[in-house]
């Protein structure tokens, strides 16, 4: 794979910030991009280690970056797994988990949150609950939809019930949506099984992109060395059975589609699975390398694919989008030399030339 794009922002870690990102892209009214993520506040890197959203903004499309603060402080939780999303009345929206400790034990639970900032992120509302049961749903980051309807889409995978307490590896995909702009919200109440009951990791980080026609196409990370996909033409109230994605393999690692232009539709993932008598570097946890799939025709089929990070001896995950006019912005979690891929965040910028080249 030919590489593409520039390093234009390196998020570094330190022993009080073991870990950046997980976060998510917005253009700001005045032209600005904020891009905000999860920024861990000690040295404890674990997905439940504590954490607040923090932001970086920049003035030159991308080229430049700085302004950090935390949006928002959260006392002994973690929250992680930015969505950025503009709403109706021109308010920002930030979606985000919170983990929390289910009552008098130390089983950590897990719910999404919604606030909304009409000062372009300088200050945010209280947060609106989005989940109304209890449980550990794992969402991740540049993940929430709108449709052309107006109808806002947050793919869900439910690993843990508040019931049995225990976190599964298995997990099943759930769909919460609201009709009036993330006020309220409502779940299908439908569960997405993996199709073979034996997958131990069943169907987990579910990302969404809404075709053209209307249709949408939901994609799963998978421990069965591909994504797998279904969809819906209803919205998200009923969905197909998952079949495998042949072209998209992938170790255990999410997926991000998202269309950038009339002309482009891209997919970031990590194409490369474990196979025999491959020597994958520890840190990298099979994420390597990362690739940008580039389609013309609407999603639905991806002629060409490029490398965005191709060093073996590196991890990359979690990537976020933005289209500018004549580029795109790519976040994503770096290894760095690092001992796992979870650690920094890097910013890269594609020439939408480089497509072509």
């Amino acid at each position: 794979m030919k590489k593409i794009g520039r390093e234009v922002y390196m998020l570094k870690t330190s022993a009080e910030n073991a870990r950046n990102g997980e976060g998510a892209f917005i253009r700001l009214k005045n032209g600005d991009i904020m891009y905000a993520y999860s920024r861990y506040t000690t040295g404890n890197s674990h997905d439940h280690g504590k954490a607040v959203i923090a932001a970086v903004f920049s003035g030159d499309e991308g080229e430049t970056w700085g302004g950090h603060r935390d949006l928002f402080l959260n006392d002994d939780v973690n929250n992680m797994c930015v969505s950025l999303l503009r709403m109706d009345n021109g308010d920002i929206g930030i979606f985000y988990g919170c983990k929390y400790l289910k009552e008098s034990t130390t089983v950590v639970m897990m719910n999404i949150y919604l606030r909304r900032s009409s000062d372009e992120g300088k200050t945010w509302s209280e947060p609106i609950r989005c989940i109304n049961e209890e449980g550990y749903f794992v969402y991740e980051n540049d993940r929430v939809r709108r449709l052309e309807s107006g109808r806002i889409l947050l793919p869900l995978n439910l690993h843990a019930s508040y019931e049995n307490g225990r976190i599964d590896n298995k997990g099943v995909f759930r769909l919460y949506y609201s009709d009036d702009d993330g006020y309220t919200w409502n779940t299908t109440g439908i569960g997405v099984n993996h199709p073979f009951e034996g997958s131990a990791g069943g169907l987990q980080e579910t990302g969404l992109y809404q075709y053209a026609d209307g249709k949408v196409w939901a994609y799963s990370r998978t421990w069965s060395g591909n994504q797998y996909s279904c969809y819906s033409e209803d919205e998200g109230m009923t969905w197909t059975t998952p079949v495998v994605s042949e072209f998209f393999t992938s170790p255990p690692a999410p997926m991000n589609v998202k269309r950038i232009s009339d002309k482009y539709t891209v997919s970031i993932f990590n194409p490369t699975p474990n196979y025999t008598g491959r020597e994958a570097h520890p840190r990298t946890w099979g994420r390597t390398p990362l690739a940008c799939a580039v389609s013309t025709d609407d999603a639905k089929t991806f002629k060409k694919i490029f490398a965005i990070e191709d060093d073996p001896e590196n991890g990359y995950c979690y990537a976020s989008v933005l289209a500018g006019e004549e580029y795109i912005l790519v976040a994503y979690y770096h290894s760095n030399g690092e001992r796992d891929p979870l650690k920094c965040c890097k910013i890269t910028k594609i020439d939408l030339t480089e497509f072509e080249n």
